[in-house]
């Protein structure tokens, strides 16, 4: 599935409008809700404008898709620059964790739209496997540069854990409100402190490696 680019500032404006458009539609109600025609209608497009740019409704929405990736692409590397000048592991984690929450909070319509209710497209699927693939691997970069102070004894392994358990947070994040999984509803200082501490103490455990046959 190829989504053609515009090129010209006209094309490029209103494709923005369309994709403004459908992810509103999206926050408003849901993935279901996202329509062609409600698309054209909100965005104040042509039928043939649209048609043109994404083909059809699944089109769209590998550009909502690719959209939200490269929304997460500039943030990780934002916060790749912001903990590049943080050695120790606590805080690090704690800026990730930070991170992870408000990038899931402020994209959860655009994710939960493209990234959960079309897991059965396979390109969807692939786009979503490498954007995490690399997300997993600035983690296990941060780790890695302060494995000093990690007492797990297998490094890449404790990244994957510790990537996969985040990942796990926030699609809970997307796919429920705050209350549903346990009737109690946490604050955003109360996600990324209990997290982190979680996370800190996996990391630092120092467990026999004997013990883990």
């Amino acid at each position: 599935m190829v989504v053609r680019p515009p090129q010209q500032a006209r094309s490029i404006e209103s494709t923005t409008r369309m994709l403004d458009a459908a992810e509103a539609l999206i926050a408003e109600g849901g993935p279901d809700a996202l329509t062609v025609e409600a698309v054209i209608t909100r965005a104040g497009t042509a039928t043939g404008a649209f048609y043109a740019r994404f083909g059809d409704r699944l089109g769209l929405l590998a550009a909502v898709q690719e959209r939200f990736l490269g929304r997460l692409r500039d943030a990780a590397a934002v916060q790749a620059d912001e903990l590049a000048d943080v050695p120790d592991l606590r805080q690090a984690l704690a800026i990730m964790v930070e991170g992870f929450l408000a990038t899931f909070r402020r994209n959860r319509n655009a994710f939960n739209a493209v990234m959960v209710q079309n897991r059965g497209v396979a390109d969807f699927r692939a786009r979503g496997a490498r954007a995490t693939e690399s997300a997993a691997a600035q983690l296990r970069e941060l780790l890695t540069e302060r494995s000093e102070q990690i007492s797990h004894p297998d490094l890449d392994l404790a990244a994957d854990i510790v990537f996969r358990t985040l990942f796990a947070l926030a699609t809970q994040i997307v796919m429920m409100d705050e209350a549903e999984v346990t009737g109690r509803s946490l604050s955003d200082q109360q996600w990324v402190e209990e997290t982190t501490h979680l996370l800190v103490a996996y990391l630092t455990t120092s467990v026999d490696t004997a013990d883990r046959k």
